[in-house]
């Protein structure tokens, strides 16, 4: 009775820790454009005038689970991001070209979830040097991910 009881302890046991995947975030790249403006104004003396760039900034990152990362915080240096977050249903996506010609594309493996992350920040030119912090939950678990660099690329960002 003793050993019936025993087996069927750690039989639930062993299914109970295998039935429950760990989610995590094993990949977040991060990429920028900028959007060169067409005309330019001029002051009254025919100087061009200096725009400030436009910079579009998007973050994919690769879960190991279908559920949704929350984003709590993202910041480029010390700029704070506004972002918008959406799952991008396909397993191979093309990202765009960098500025030596290079296409860059992103894959998951099956089980795996590619996440699109859209980051508006004031006034943060592209820096080599600038660190992305993202912080944020999932399956209620918090993390932390810092990346490193971002990739120009040409034209707009596909998906």
């Amino acid at each position: 009775m003793k050993n019936t009881i025993l087996i069927i302890f750690t039989l639930l046991s062993f299914n109970i820790s295998f039935s429950q995947k760990q989610c995590k975030i094993v990949k977040a790249l991060a990429f920028f454009t900028v959007i060169q403006p067409g005309t330019m104004p001029i002051d009254e003396n025919g100087n061009a005038r200096k725009l400030p760039l436009n910079i579009t900034r998007t973050i994919y990152l690769t879960t190991t689970c279908a559920d949704k990362p929350v984003i709590k915080e993202i910041k480029y240096g010390n700029a704070l991001a506004k972002t918008t977050i959406a799952r991008i249903d396909v397993n191979d996506i093309f990202i765009g070209q960098d500025l030596d010609g290079n296409k860059i594309n992103m894959q998951t493996i099956k089980g795996n979830s590619l996440w699109k992350v859209d980051a508006v920040v004031d006034n943060v030119e592209p820096l080599s040097t600038i660190k992305i912090y993202i912080k944020g939950l999932i399956q209620k678990k918090s993390f932390v991910i810092i990346v490193k660099k971002e990739v120009e690329i040409e034209g707009p960002l596909s998906n």
